[in-house]
């Protein structure tokens, strides 16, 4: 890879010193690791593969301990501390295999905070007396042991676990390769049916310039001192964000949910929605208070989406199956807003076990295990989806001509568990998601099909 301002933070140098390569290779094996252990829940962190009782939460809960062990007992002689010493269980064997029990965003919080801790230790080691200074290990049996040793009996710890951590990655969910993604970064435990917290993702002092991504959780994400000059957010969760102290120039966020994001003590979120609003006059209506504004607000997007199909029927139909810059093509939209309305309304408020058509498209996502109709691949024509769509449609048409306000703010009795949607939801809360997605994925839909009017096929 050229050294470009775009590298990623964890990619070694091509030419530096001795130390900037020690240091530098250690982090790409963090990384890596950290990628091929993130964004599990409880199941994925407790696979085995084969007979080995090796998973990834154990590696976590492993790494996390070895990063402290090599940063305090070995390199200078002083006492683990915590979070170790008050931790159950530490005075017996392997404590750090028996993660079956221990929360995954407990996991994630452990081993990150260690890497930091490490981090800095040995960075004010190797600046105070360099690699070959002398190090706690082997003192007691008269040995001499450099930092430089020490230092790589990490690399070589981290060497061999990623190797498990691939074997176990790809069982988990196929995933496999050697470097994170350009554009990764950490989202922590998902909640993956258990009721499990997500981690809270912070980075501080790092560079993404330029970095890319997509549908990513930032919920409660940090940012201090960070570069983000260039990046690009698509279909992000940004709630509860904090930025300070960090480069954003031209950066570009398209929000899947945006709340309480502060930006140098502003909370920039009412800024947003009052630009918005003065853009679209009309956009107040898809967040209605009572019923007839629910009514008002579907008649809104029905209109609107009538004029958008309608305008979507003058491009070739293959057209209509393409993606633009790795989104959802045209007809993959109307599917998942299907998909959507038969979810939030279909089985949220009216109860119906199993609503989905074939032709239904969950978020990319979607756990497999969870039994939702997943083929992306399939090509139905625009005529076949509106079919299916004007169906869901009319259910929702259904539902509100009979809201009343009373019935807002109730947990409709009919709701069946399952993993999609949560159950426990109000009626106001389902119907509110379903018009949040038809205006967002009307905004998106707009956005491509003036790119596809404007390129030729295939140039998207």
């Amino acid at each position: 890879m050229a050294e470009t301002e775009a590298a990623p933070p964890w990619e070694p140098p091509l030419s530096g010193t001795e130390v900037e390569h020690l240091l530098g290779a250690l982090d790409r094996q963090r990384a890596t690791f950290r990628w091929k252990a993130d964004g599990r829940g409880r199941a994925g962190l407790t696979t085995t593969v084969g007979a080995s009782t090796v998973t990834l939460g154990g590696l976590l809960k492993h790494l996390a301990l070895v990063e402290d062990v090599q940063s305090t007992v070995k390199l200078t002689g002083e006492p683990l501390g915590e979070p170790w010493t008050s931790m159950p269980g530490m005075d017996g064997p392997h404590l750090e295999w028996t993660a079956a029990d221990d929360e995954p965003a407990f996991l994630y919080a452990l081993y990150d905070a260690a890497v930091e801790r490490s981090r800095a230790r040995f960075a004010a080691a190797v600046a105070d007396g360099g690699l070959n200074q002398r190090v706690h290990l082997g003192s007691d049996q008269g040995l001499v042991t450099s930092l430089r040793r020490l230092l790589f009996d990490l690399l070589e710890e981290y060497g061999r676990h990623t190797g498990h951590a691939d074997l176990l990655s790809e069982a988990v969910d196929g995933r496999v390769g050697e470097d994170p993604p350009p554009d990764w970064v950490p989202v922590g435990a998902v909640d993956d049916g258990e009721g499990h917290e997500p981690a809270v993702p912070r980075f501080e002092q790092r560079r993404m310039l330029g970095a890319t991504s997509r549908a990513v959780d930032l919920t409660g994400a940090e940012f201090t001192y960070v570069d983000l000059d260039g990046a690009t957010f698509r279909g992000a969760n940004l709630r509860r964000v904090t930025i300070s102290g960090s480069d954003l120039v031209d950066v570009t966020i398209t929000a899947g949910d945006l709340e309480n994001v502060v930006i140098n003590d502003v909370d920039v979120v009412p800024l947003v929605d009052a630009e918005l609003d003065r853009r679209d006059p009309e956009r107040p209506l898809v967040h209605p208070s009572d019923a007839d504004g629910f009514r008002r607000g579907w008649d809104l997007l029905e209109r609107r989406w009538a004029e958008t199909v309608a305008r979507a029927r003058a491009l070739p139909p293959e057209r209509l199956h393409d993606s633009v810059e790795g989104e959802w093509s045209f007809v993959q939209t109307l599917r998942h807003l299907v998909f959507a309305t038969q979810s939030w309304v279909g089985r949220g408020v009216l109860g119906d076990p199993t609503p989905w058509h074939p032709l239904a498209l969950p978020w990319d996502e979607a756990p497999d295990d969870w039994n939702l109709p997943r083929d992306r691949e399939v090509r139905p024509n625009l005529d076949e989806v509106l079919a299916v769509r004007a169906e869901s449609q009319a259910m929702v048409r259904r539902v509100l001509d009979d809201l009343t306000d009373a019935q807002l703010d109730t947990v409709p009795e009919v709701v069946v568990d399952g993993p999609w949607p949560p159950a426990g939801e109000t009626v106001r809360q389902c119907l509110s998601v379903v018009l949040d997605e038809e205006y967002a994925h009307r905004l998106f839909a707009e956005r491509d099909l003036a790119l596809l009017e404007s390129r030729p096929s295939g140039d998207v």
